[in-house]
Protein backbone atom coordinates (compact mmCIF):
# COMPACT_ATOMS: atom_id res chain seq x y z
CA UNK A 1 0.00 0.00 0.00
CA UNK A 2 2.82 2.40 0.88
CA UNK A 3 4.51 1.60 -2.43
CA UNK A 4 1.24 2.28 -4.29
CA UNK A 5 0.86 5.59 -2.44
CA UNK A 6 4.41 6.54 -3.30
CA UNK A 7 3.82 5.72 -6.95
CA UNK A 8 0.65 7.84 -7.00
CA UNK A 9 2.48 10.76 -5.38
CA UNK A 10 5.36 10.44 -7.85
CA UNK A 11 2.85 10.41 -10.68
CA UNK A 12 1.17 13.58 -9.42
CA UNK A 13 4.50 15.34 -8.99
CA UNK A 14 5.58 14.27 -12.45
CA UNK A 15 2.34 15.55 -13.94
CA UNK A 16 2.72 18.87 -12.13
CA UNK A 17 6.31 19.12 -13.32
CA UNK A 18 5.31 18.39 -16.90
CA UNK A 19 2.57 21.02 -16.74
CA UNK A 20 4.98 23.60 -15.27
CA UNK A 21 7.56 22.70 -17.91
CA UNK A 22 5.01 23.31 -20.67
CA UNK A 23 4.28 26.85 -19.53
CA UNK A 24 6.35 29.74 -20.86
CA UNK A 25 8.22 32.33 -18.79
CA UNK A 26 10.33 35.02 -20.49
CA UNK A 27 11.81 37.88 -18.49
CA UNK A 28 12.30 40.34 -21.34
CA UNK A 29 10.90 40.32 -24.86
CA UNK A 30 11.08 43.27 -27.26
CA UNK A 31 7.82 44.12 -28.99
CA UNK A 32 7.85 43.51 -32.70
CA UNK A 33 6.60 46.98 -33.65
CA UNK A 34 8.91 48.87 -31.27
CA UNK A 35 12.04 47.12 -29.92
CA UNK A 36 12.38 49.93 -27.38
CA UNK A 37 9.32 48.55 -25.59
CA UNK A 38 9.86 45.29 -23.70
CA UNK A 39 7.77 43.08 -21.48
CA UNK A 40 7.96 40.02 -19.24
CA UNK A 41 5.70 37.19 -20.35
CA UNK A 42 3.87 34.30 -18.77
CA UNK A 43 1.89 31.83 -20.88
CA UNK A 44 0.08 28.93 -19.23
CA UNK A 45 0.23 25.45 -20.64
CA UNK A 46 -2.22 25.17 -23.53
CA UNK A 47 -2.72 28.93 -23.98
CA UNK A 48 -5.30 29.51 -26.67
CA UNK A 49 -7.90 31.90 -28.04
CA UNK A 50 -9.88 31.34 -24.82
CA UNK A 51 -7.07 32.35 -22.44
CA UNK A 52 -7.60 35.61 -20.48
CA UNK A 53 -4.74 38.13 -20.69
CA UNK A 54 -3.57 40.46 -17.91
CA UNK A 55 -1.38 43.44 -18.88
CA UNK A 56 0.54 44.81 -15.88
CA UNK A 57 1.86 48.38 -15.70
CA UNK A 58 4.23 48.69 -12.76
CA UNK A 59 4.94 52.31 -11.70
CA UNK A 60 8.71 51.69 -11.85
CA UNK A 61 8.71 49.48 -14.93
CA UNK A 62 9.79 46.38 -13.00
CA UNK A 63 8.54 43.98 -15.64
CA UNK A 64 9.67 40.62 -14.23
CA UNK A 65 8.94 41.54 -10.60
CA UNK A 66 5.38 42.63 -11.39
CA UNK A 67 4.77 39.56 -13.52
CA UNK A 68 5.98 37.30 -10.72
CA UNK A 69 3.70 39.12 -8.28
CA UNK A 70 0.61 38.05 -10.24
CA UNK A 71 1.98 34.64 -11.22
CA UNK A 72 0.25 32.55 -8.54
CA UNK A 73 -3.13 33.97 -9.48
CA UNK A 74 -2.47 33.58 -13.20
CA UNK A 75 -1.39 29.97 -12.78
CA UNK A 76 -4.38 29.13 -10.61
CA UNK A 77 -6.86 30.40 -13.21
CA UNK A 78 -4.94 29.82 -16.45
CA UNK A 79 -4.35 33.46 -17.39
CA UNK A 80 -1.57 34.85 -19.59
CA UNK A 81 0.46 37.85 -18.36
CA UNK A 82 2.37 40.63 -20.14
CA UNK A 83 4.22 43.03 -17.81
CA UNK A 84 5.82 46.21 -19.14
CA UNK A 85 9.42 47.26 -18.50
CA UNK A 86 8.70 50.84 -19.65
CA UNK A 87 5.60 51.88 -17.65
CA UNK A 88 6.22 54.72 -15.19
CA UNK A 89 4.48 56.78 -12.52
CA UNK A 90 5.24 60.33 -11.33
CA UNK A 91 6.44 61.38 -14.77
CA UNK A 92 4.89 62.17 -18.13
CA UNK A 93 1.82 59.99 -18.51
CA UNK A 94 2.60 59.58 -22.19
CA UNK A 95 5.43 57.20 -21.24
CA UNK A 96 2.95 54.72 -19.76
CA UNK A 97 0.46 55.29 -22.57
CA UNK A 98 3.13 54.37 -25.12
CA UNK A 99 4.04 51.27 -23.11
CA UNK A 100 0.40 50.18 -22.95
CA UNK A 101 -0.16 50.83 -26.64
CA UNK A 102 2.92 48.75 -27.49
CA UNK A 103 1.71 45.81 -25.40
CA UNK A 104 -1.81 45.97 -26.82
CA UNK A 105 -0.34 45.80 -30.32
CA UNK A 106 2.03 43.03 -29.31
CA UNK A 107 -0.81 41.03 -27.77
CA UNK A 108 -1.80 39.97 -31.30
CA UNK A 109 1.23 37.65 -31.11
CA UNK A 110 0.17 36.20 -27.73
CA UNK A 111 -2.58 33.56 -27.68
CA UNK A 112 -5.50 34.98 -25.70
CA UNK A 113 -9.20 35.80 -25.75
CA UNK A 114 -9.49 39.35 -27.19
CA UNK A 115 -12.72 39.83 -25.24
CA UNK A 116 -11.00 39.07 -21.93
CA UNK A 117 -8.10 41.52 -21.70
CA UNK A 118 -7.49 43.03 -18.25
CA UNK A 119 -5.24 45.86 -17.08
CA UNK A 120 -3.46 46.27 -13.73
CA UNK A 121 -1.64 49.31 -12.36
CA UNK A 122 -0.37 50.79 -9.12
CA UNK A 123 -0.26 54.40 -7.93
CA UNK A 124 0.08 56.64 -11.01
CA UNK A 125 -0.31 53.76 -13.45
CA UNK A 126 -3.52 52.73 -11.65
CA UNK A 127 -4.84 56.22 -12.36
CA UNK A 128 -3.81 55.86 -16.00
CA UNK A 129 -6.13 52.85 -16.30
CA UNK A 130 -9.09 55.21 -15.89
CA UNK A 131 -7.67 57.65 -18.43
CA UNK A 132 -7.60 54.99 -21.14
CA UNK A 133 -10.76 53.16 -20.04
CA UNK A 134 -13.23 55.20 -22.15
CA UNK A 135 -11.07 54.78 -25.27
CA UNK A 136 -10.54 51.05 -24.70
CA UNK A 137 -14.04 50.37 -23.41
CA UNK A 138 -14.74 47.68 -26.01
CA UNK A 139 -11.36 45.99 -25.51
CA UNK A 140 -10.96 45.85 -21.73
CA UNK A 141 -12.90 43.36 -19.60
CA UNK A 142 -11.74 44.58 -16.19
CA UNK A 143 -9.30 46.74 -14.21
CA UNK A 144 -7.13 45.99 -11.17
CA UNK A 145 -5.76 49.05 -9.38
CA UNK A 146 -3.68 49.45 -6.23
CA UNK A 147 -3.03 52.69 -4.36
CA UNK A 148 -4.36 55.02 -7.04
CA UNK A 149 -7.97 55.92 -7.83
CA UNK A 150 -9.73 57.53 -10.76
CA UNK A 151 -8.45 61.11 -11.29
CA UNK A 152 -11.13 63.62 -10.21
CA UNK A 153 -10.55 65.83 -13.26
CA UNK A 154 -11.90 63.15 -15.62
CA UNK A 155 -15.47 63.46 -16.96
CA UNK A 156 -18.32 61.77 -15.11
CA UNK A 157 -17.89 58.01 -14.93
CA UNK A 158 -19.98 56.03 -17.39
CA UNK A 159 -19.92 52.34 -18.21
CA UNK A 160 -17.07 51.27 -15.91
CA UNK A 161 -15.82 47.69 -16.28
CA UNK A 162 -15.46 45.38 -13.26
CA UNK A 163 -12.88 46.86 -10.91
CA UNK A 164 -10.84 45.19 -8.17
CA UNK A 165 -8.98 47.67 -5.99
CA UNK A 166 -6.30 47.41 -3.31
CA UNK A 167 -5.29 49.86 -0.60
CA UNK A 168 -2.83 49.57 2.25
CA UNK A 169 -4.02 50.61 5.71
CA UNK A 170 -1.32 53.31 5.85
CA UNK A 171 -1.37 54.21 2.14
CA UNK A 172 -1.64 57.98 1.69
CA UNK A 173 -4.11 57.24 -1.14
CA UNK A 174 -6.30 55.04 1.07
CA UNK A 175 -9.21 57.49 1.24
CA UNK A 176 -9.40 57.99 -2.51
CA UNK A 177 -9.54 54.22 -2.99
CA UNK A 178 -12.36 53.97 -0.47
CA UNK A 179 -14.19 56.83 -2.22
CA UNK A 180 -13.79 55.13 -5.60
CA UNK A 181 -15.21 51.91 -4.20
CA UNK A 182 -18.26 53.85 -2.99
CA UNK A 183 -18.60 55.63 -6.35
CA UNK A 184 -18.70 52.34 -8.25
CA UNK A 185 -22.04 51.28 -6.78
CA UNK A 186 -23.98 49.64 -9.59
CA UNK A 187 -20.78 48.36 -11.22
CA UNK A 188 -19.07 45.10 -10.20
CA UNK A 189 -16.42 46.28 -7.76
CA UNK A 190 -14.34 45.10 -4.84
CA UNK A 191 -11.82 46.77 -2.52
CA UNK A 192 -9.37 44.67 -0.56
CA UNK A 193 -7.53 46.47 2.24
CA UNK A 194 -4.20 45.00 3.29
CA UNK A 195 -1.91 45.86 6.19
CA UNK A 196 0.85 48.07 4.87
CA UNK A 197 1.83 51.29 3.09
CA UNK A 198 1.45 52.57 -0.47
CA UNK A 199 2.27 49.80 -2.92
CA UNK A 200 1.21 46.55 -4.51
CA UNK A 201 -0.42 43.89 -2.32
CA UNK A 202 1.25 40.54 -1.71
CA UNK A 203 0.81 37.83 -4.34
CA UNK A 204 -2.19 36.30 -2.55
CA UNK A 205 -4.08 39.50 -3.33
CA UNK A 206 -3.80 38.75 -7.04
CA UNK A 207 -4.94 35.17 -6.49
CA UNK A 208 -8.13 36.69 -5.11
CA UNK A 209 -8.41 39.46 -7.73
CA UNK A 210 -7.99 37.14 -10.72
CA UNK A 211 -10.45 34.59 -9.33
CA UNK A 212 -12.88 37.47 -8.70
CA UNK A 213 -12.60 38.58 -12.33
CA UNK A 214 -13.46 35.04 -13.40
CA UNK A 215 -16.52 35.16 -11.13
CA UNK A 216 -17.62 38.39 -12.81
CA UNK A 217 -17.17 36.78 -16.23
CA UNK A 218 -19.42 33.93 -15.08
CA UNK A 219 -22.04 36.36 -13.80
CA UNK A 220 -21.94 38.11 -17.18
CA UNK A 221 -22.19 34.70 -18.90
CA UNK A 222 -18.94 35.29 -20.77
CA UNK A 223 -17.52 31.96 -19.60
CA UNK A 224 -19.08 28.72 -18.31
CA UNK A 225 -19.80 28.45 -14.60
CA UNK A 226 -17.04 26.92 -12.49
CA UNK A 227 -18.97 25.39 -9.61
CA UNK A 228 -15.78 24.65 -7.68
CA UNK A 229 -14.76 28.31 -7.73
CA UNK A 230 -18.27 29.47 -6.84
CA UNK A 231 -18.47 27.01 -3.94
CA UNK A 232 -15.05 28.12 -2.68
CA UNK A 233 -16.19 31.76 -2.62
CA UNK A 234 -19.40 30.76 -0.83
CA UNK A 235 -17.43 28.86 1.82
CA UNK A 236 -15.13 31.83 2.34
CA UNK A 237 -18.14 34.08 2.88
CA UNK A 238 -19.57 31.70 5.45
CA UNK A 239 -16.28 31.23 7.29
CA UNK A 240 -14.90 34.78 7.37
CA UNK A 241 -15.48 36.12 10.86
CA UNK A 242 -13.39 39.18 11.63
CA UNK A 243 -14.08 40.52 15.14
CA UNK A 244 -14.47 44.04 13.72
CA UNK A 245 -18.20 44.55 12.97
CA UNK A 246 -17.67 47.17 10.23
CA UNK A 247 -15.11 45.02 8.43
CA UNK A 248 -17.45 42.04 8.72
CA UNK A 249 -20.31 44.06 7.23
CA UNK A 250 -18.10 45.06 4.30
CA UNK A 251 -17.10 41.42 3.77
CA UNK A 252 -20.74 40.30 3.73
CA UNK A 253 -21.72 43.12 1.40
CA UNK A 254 -18.93 42.09 -0.99
CA UNK A 255 -20.06 38.45 -0.80
CA UNK A 256 -23.60 39.40 -1.79
CA UNK A 257 -22.34 41.36 -4.80
CA UNK A 258 -19.87 38.65 -5.83
CA UNK A 259 -22.35 35.78 -5.70
CA UNK A 260 -25.52 37.50 -6.85
CA UNK A 261 -26.95 35.41 -9.68
CA UNK A 262 -24.62 32.50 -8.91
CA UNK A 263 -25.94 31.35 -5.53
CA UNK A 264 -28.78 32.11 -3.13
CA UNK A 265 -27.46 35.16 -1.29
CA UNK A 266 -30.56 35.82 0.83
CA UNK A 267 -28.96 34.59 4.11
CA UNK A 268 -25.84 36.68 3.49
CA UNK A 269 -27.97 39.69 2.57
CA UNK A 270 -29.95 39.35 5.81
CA UNK A 271 -26.76 39.16 7.88
CA UNK A 272 -25.38 42.24 6.13
CA UNK A 273 -28.58 44.21 6.69
CA UNK A 274 -28.63 43.33 10.39
CA UNK A 275 -25.01 44.37 10.83
CA UNK A 276 -25.51 47.61 8.89
CA UNK A 277 -28.25 48.62 11.33
CA UNK A 278 -26.26 47.70 14.44
CA UNK A 279 -25.03 50.36 16.86
CA UNK A 280 -21.42 49.17 16.53
CA UNK A 281 -21.35 49.57 12.76
CA UNK A 282 -23.05 52.97 12.95
CA UNK A 283 -20.50 54.13 15.53
CA UNK A 284 -17.53 52.93 13.48
CA UNK A 285 -18.86 54.51 10.29
CA UNK A 286 -19.14 57.85 12.09
CA UNK A 287 -15.57 57.45 13.33
CA UNK A 288 -14.33 56.71 9.81
CA UNK A 289 -16.19 59.74 8.45
CA UNK A 290 -14.57 61.95 11.10
CA UNK A 291 -11.11 60.58 10.33
CA UNK A 292 -11.69 61.05 6.59
CA UNK A 293 -12.56 64.71 7.18
CA UNK A 294 -9.49 65.16 9.37
CA UNK A 295 -7.26 63.73 6.65
CA UNK A 296 -8.80 66.10 4.09
CA UNK A 297 -8.17 69.08 6.37
CA UNK A 298 -4.57 68.00 6.91
CA UNK A 299 -3.98 67.82 3.16
CA UNK A 300 -5.35 71.33 2.81
CA UNK A 301 -3.09 72.45 5.65
CA UNK A 302 -0.08 70.89 3.93
CA UNK A 303 -0.98 72.50 0.59
CA UNK A 304 -1.15 75.92 2.25
CA UNK A 305 2.22 75.31 3.93
CA UNK A 306 3.70 74.21 0.60
CA UNK A 307 2.58 77.47 -1.02
CA UNK A 308 4.30 79.51 1.70
CA UNK A 309 7.36 77.27 1.56
CA UNK A 310 7.71 77.81 -2.18
CA UNK A 311 7.36 81.61 -2.04
CA UNK A 312 10.98 82.63 -2.60
CA UNK A 313 10.19 86.29 -3.16
CA UNK A 314 7.53 88.51 -1.59
CA UNK A 315 7.21 92.06 -2.94
CA UNK A 316 10.60 91.69 -4.56
CA UNK A 317 12.35 90.57 -1.39
CA UNK A 318 13.92 87.15 -1.09
CA UNK A 319 12.26 85.05 1.60
CA UNK A 320 13.78 82.18 3.57
CA UNK A 321 11.68 79.03 3.98
CA UNK A 322 9.69 78.56 7.20
CA UNK A 323 11.86 77.29 10.04
CA UNK A 324 11.67 73.64 10.97
CA UNK A 325 10.06 74.53 14.30
CA UNK A 326 7.39 76.55 12.49
CA UNK A 327 6.76 73.72 10.02
CA UNK A 328 6.42 71.11 12.77
CA UNK A 329 3.99 73.33 14.67
CA UNK A 330 1.86 74.33 11.67
CA UNK A 331 1.60 70.77 10.36
CA UNK A 332 0.89 69.35 13.84
CA UNK A 333 3.50 66.66 13.39
CA UNK A 334 4.04 65.96 17.10
CA UNK A 335 0.32 65.35 17.58
CA UNK A 336 0.17 63.06 14.55
CA UNK A 337 3.14 61.01 15.72
CA UNK A 338 1.46 60.55 19.09
CA UNK A 339 -1.80 59.48 17.44
CA UNK A 340 0.11 57.08 15.20
CA UNK A 341 0.63 54.95 18.33
CA UNK A 342 -3.02 55.10 19.44
CA UNK A 343 -4.56 51.86 20.71
CA UNK A 344 -7.45 52.24 18.26
CA UNK A 345 -6.10 50.95 14.92
CA UNK A 346 -8.35 53.24 12.87
CA UNK A 347 -7.02 56.34 14.62
CA UNK A 348 -3.41 55.13 14.40
CA UNK A 349 -3.70 54.24 10.71
CA UNK A 350 -5.28 57.60 9.89
CA UNK A 351 -2.42 59.46 11.57
CA UNK A 352 0.13 57.33 9.73
CA UNK A 353 -1.56 58.07 6.40
CA UNK A 354 -1.30 61.80 7.10
CA UNK A 355 2.37 61.48 7.99
CA UNK A 356 2.94 59.35 4.88
CA UNK A 357 1.38 62.01 2.64
CA UNK A 358 3.72 64.70 3.98
CA UNK A 359 6.70 62.35 3.89
CA UNK A 360 6.08 61.54 0.22
CA UNK A 361 5.89 65.23 -0.59
CA UNK A 362 9.02 66.17 1.35
CA UNK A 363 11.10 63.16 0.32
CA UNK A 364 10.05 62.64 -3.31
CA UNK A 365 7.72 65.12 -4.96
CA UNK A 366 8.98 68.53 -3.79
CA UNK A 367 12.82 68.26 -3.92
CA UNK A 368 13.07 68.43 -7.75
CA UNK A 369 11.26 71.79 -7.63
CA UNK A 370 13.99 73.23 -5.40
CA UNK A 371 17.03 71.52 -6.88
CA UNK A 372 18.93 74.84 -6.94
CA UNK A 373 17.94 75.94 -3.40
CA UNK A 374 20.16 74.27 -0.80
CA UNK A 375 18.35 75.87 2.14
CA UNK A 376 14.94 74.63 1.07
CA UNK A 377 16.30 71.19 0.24
CA UNK A 378 17.75 70.98 3.75
CA UNK A 379 14.39 71.94 5.28
CA UNK A 380 12.62 69.33 3.15
CA UNK A 381 15.08 66.73 4.37
CA UNK A 382 14.28 67.64 7.98
CA UNK A 383 10.55 67.43 7.26
CA UNK A 384 10.99 64.05 5.56
CA UNK A 385 12.84 62.76 8.62
CA UNK A 386 10.16 64.12 10.97
CA UNK A 387 7.35 62.43 9.03
CA UNK A 388 9.09 59.12 8.30
CA UNK A 389 6.95 56.05 9.08
CA UNK A 390 6.92 55.34 12.84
Amino acid sequence: MRRLGALVLCGLLAAMGASRAAERLDDKIATQADPGQQYALYLPDGASARTPLLIVLDPRGRGAMARDLVLDGARARGWAVMSSWQSRSDTQEGITLRALDALLRESARVPHDPKRVYLAGMSGTAKTLWVVQPVLRDRIAGLIGSGGARPPELPALQGAPPFFGFAGTTDFNFQEMRALDDALAGTPHRLRVFDGPHGWPASDGFVQAIAWMDLQAMRAQRIPRDETLIDARMRTCAQEATPDPLDRWRELDACVRDLDGLRDTAPLRAQAAALAASADVQRLRKLEARLRDEEARQRKRFDEWRTRFGARFVEGREQPPPSHATTVRELRIASLRKRAADADPRIAQSARRQLAWMHAGAASYLPPTFADDAQRLAELKRLADATAPP
